[in-house]
């Protein structure tokens, strides 16, 4: 009997964990995304990420913080501009958050947070802050 194989490993537990969980978040993302095969669920990632890319330009530099930052002043201001960034930052969040969600959620199913739950907390913390900015709600408490 060879003694490598006689007993397991502590340190390797961790190992297989995050191997069962990996497993489970893309088994998750099959599942949510009803795609049969892992080249769809790629095909619809990139779809998601170039949209997404489009729409952050225009949302950049309606941006109050980046106009000041470029030293623009009220340049690219206009009645209703910050609706227009609500609307096309709340397109990108809604739009390109389901894979990130799908993995958060199977993150949380199986008591292993990982990178899926660190971008999922972090871009909807992003989109509820600057909603909240947008809508001067920066001192109401929830």
């Amino acid at each position: 009997m060879d003694h490598a194989h006689a007993h397991e490993h502590p340190h390797q537990q961790p190992h297989q964990a995050r191997e069962r969980s990996a497993a489970g978040m893309a088994c998750a993302m099959h599942a949510h995304a009803g795609h049969g095969d892992h080249g769809a669920m790629v095909a619809d990632f990139h779809r998601r990420f170039w949209l997404c890319l489009a729409l952050t330009p225009p949302v950049l530099f309606l941006s109050p913080m980046i106009q000041h930052g470029l030293g623009l002043g009220d340049t690219l201001k206009f009645r209703g501009d910050g609706l227009v960034l609500f609307a096309l930052s709340s397109v990108i969040y809604v739009y390109g958050r389901r894979p990130f969600l799908i993995g958060f959620s199977a993150d949380l199913r199986n008591r292993e947070p990982g990178m899926m739950t660190l971008v999922a907390v972090a871009i909807s913390v992003a989109y509820f802050y600057s909603a909240a900015v947008t809508f001067g709600l920066q001192g109401v408490s929830f």
